[in-house]
């Protein structure tokens, strides 16, 4: 626990950062002039008295120079000495040009009201009894590759890193997010020391580094820890200074603090980024057939966030609520929507709230014939209506007991069938049929069934998202290492453990001997890559690095891809080269050695080829 000053008296001048205001009434005060979820943010005033209470600790009351008509109660421990009393004029205060947003916080999802209009399924209503044995999809043209298509170049000799970068609006990041860290930062810390791409580039890679070495104490990956013994064998100190590392995460913004559009718009901080994002997303990938909605969290257990809820079915049920899209075939995430925030977003003056979301969601697949598959909170018949005007399938659950077909205004068909397994469950679905499957399943009883085919699509493609969610969530992830009062930083978090989520997705299916690799592993490679690349993006640039300052050329390009023993022990290991035996090369090349920056098995022949390949990268790097 820290000590009160010795300096503060009354009449003493003091400041209190905005962290220690947050649970006072100040925030409410001062909403309009100041935003209390700005980095680096204080006021100042003075103390008036000073007591001591039960507990034995010095409780000073002060009054704020921004709020001379009021006076507040706060620790002593949580006041800075700013100098000796003086004149009552008003200090030049150093502010940040932000505003307050300290409102309580809805933890109820959006109203389900909107969409949630129970179906009357009655004949008079155009609903008849009957069953389905034409796919509309054989009629009507729609999207039939099941698979996926993986948009990065070279992806089969991509490192992680690649694929992780690939995810991330990157051009986004270097024109629009640094340059906005560095005006931020500048406003509030003297001499600030410019933020680079590629500083920001290594702050990124010793991230993902310390979500696979945790360390409770921080200062141990820069070797400065109290217990030397268990130092981790990558030093920080190597890429950046400690106090650099952790101003780059204090002062993280993504766009300059406005007061003016913070009252508008209290999520206008990740607007553009989530919208480069979202291009980013949709680019990268060309999705399969069946396309998933659902709902994702960006966890949260503090207060300040805008837009807070609260849903428990969740494994983080706490933290803002995104509507999310993913692919079936990769369970990638493609898309992501904000919910519950007023501002008018497309769409909003043609449908419904819930409508407009899912159609944003679809946007960049309209007329593509996919199937949109999502739960109930989505499904009514007229968001099957809708998407279909969209040129878009869907299957969604819905409440019925009964298995009925209509005919809309424009001709097309759209059923609800319901079936019992274990407890009844309805679907509303513009396509596939009610005949059997010809997929079996046996039951809780050993008896061996089979769903109307219209349930064997829903059921084995409705958790494309969730897969995402645990591929995130269930390992230790940004959220966890990324400590942070500060909202906007935990969105980020959140977008990070997205584009990693997708880089194992797809490099699973693509990459280099990806076939069967865990996700542990997977991590273990995506931050050894990064840091090379970031190592050898500091060679190629003359930056210093470690205790040597080295030059562009060719001995440095190889010191970073040495031909080196598989053993680590001393023991000779031959295994087969990966990289021969997925090109076909028979017989299979045994080898015992690897490169520097991979733990895969490489001939010399392949080492060479993949020498040049990431000689070629770094120097475009």
């Amino acid at each position: 626990m820290p000590k009160m000053s010795t300096k503060i008296t009354v009449d003493a001048r003091i400041s209190i950062t905005y962290h220690h205001l947050r649970n006072s009434r100040v925030p409410e005060l001062l909403k309009e002039t100041h935003d209390f979820a700005a980095p680096g943010g204080f006021l100042e005033g003075k103390v008036i008295s000073m007591s001591i209470n039960a507990a034995g600790k010095d409780i000073c009351e002060v009054q704020l120079d921004d709020l001379r008509d009021h006076t507040f109660l706060f620790l002593g421990t949580k006041l800075k000495f700013k100098g000796p009393a003086r004149s009552r004029q008003p200090p030049a205060l150093v502010r940040v040009p932000v505003m307050a947003q300290d409102e309580e916080q809805s933890t109820a999802s959006e109203s389900e009201d909107e969409i949630n209009d129970e179906t009357s399924f009655a004949s008079n209503n155009g609903w008849t009894m009957g069953s389905v044995t034409v796919d509309t999809r054989n009629i009507s043209p729609s999207y039939l590759s099941i698979t996926s298509s993986f948009n990065l170049p070279n992806k089969s000799t991509c490192t992680p890193a690649d694929y992780f970068l690939f995810f991330l609006p990157m051009d986004h990041i270097r024109d629009v997010v640094i340059p906005n860290i560095n005006a931020q930062a500048a406003l509030v810390v003297a001499n600030w020391k410019t933020v680079t791409f590629l500083d920001y580039m290594t702050w990124m890679a010793l991230l993902m580094t310390m979500t696979v070495m945790v360390y409770a104490d921080k200062k141990a990956y820069w070797h400065k820890g109290s217990s030397p013994l268990f130092y981790p064998k990558i030093n920080f100190s190597d890429y950046m200074d400690y106090d650099k590392f952790f101003l780059i995460l204090k002062y993280h913004v993504f766009e300059l603090y406005d007061p003016v559009r913070n009252m508008a718009d209290p999520l206008y901080q990740i607007r553009g980024f989530l919208a480069a994002f979202n291009e980013t997303l949709s680019k990268a990938l060309v999705p399969g057939k069946y396309l998933c909605i659902d709902e994702s969290m960006n966890q949260w257990l503090g207060s300040g966030m805008p837009n807070l809820k609260k849903v428990p079915r969740k494994p983080h049920p706490i933290g803002q609520e995104f509507k999310t899209l993913a692919d079936n075939h990769t369970y990638c995430i493609l898309q992501l929507d904000t919910v519950s925030d007023k501002v008018p977003k497309e769409f909003d003056d043609v449908d419904k709230n819930l409508v407009t979301t899912v159609k944003r969601l679809c946007k960049p697949w309209f007329t593509s014939g996919r199937t949109i598959i999502a739960d109930s909170w989505f499904g009514s018949p007229e968001m099957t209506t809708k998407l279909l005007d969209q040129g878009l399938f869907s299957i969604m659950q819905r409440g019925s007991s009964a298995a009925m077909s209509k005919v809309d205004d424009s001709g097309r068909t759209i059923f609800v069938c319901s079936y019992r397994d274990k407890k009844a469950k309805a679907l509303i679905s513009s396509c596939s049929t009610t005949t059997p499957s010809t997929q079996s399943y046996q039951d809780s009883n050993g008896s061996v069934l089979r769903r109307p085919q219209v349930f064997q699509d829903y059921e084995t493609q409705k958790s494309s998202v969730d897969a995402n969610n645990n591929r995130r969530d269930n390992m230790v992830s940004f959220h966890d290492v990324m400590k942070t009062y500060r909202w906007e930083v935990r969105f980020l978090s959140f977008v990070f453990g997205i584009a990693e989520a997708n880089a194992f997705s797809c490099y699973k299916i693509w990459g280099n001997d990806g076939e069967g690799i865990l996700h542990a592993e997977f991590k273990i490679r995506l931050a050894m890559s990064l840091l090379h690349k970031v190592k050898d993006a500091k060679i190629l640039s003359g930056e210093q690095y470690g205790a040597a300052v080295v030059t562009r050329n060719k001995r440095n390009i190889e010191r970073a891809h040495q031909y080196i023993p598989i053993s680590r022990t001393g023991v000779p290991k031959r295994l087969i080269c990966r990289s021969c035996q997925r090109s076909g090369v028979k017989p299979p090349v045994r080898v015992s050695k690897r490169c520097i920056c991979d733990i895969t098995p490489m001939c010399k022949t392949c080492h060479l080829r993949h020498f040049a390949e990431e000689t070629y990268k770094i120097k475009n790097f």
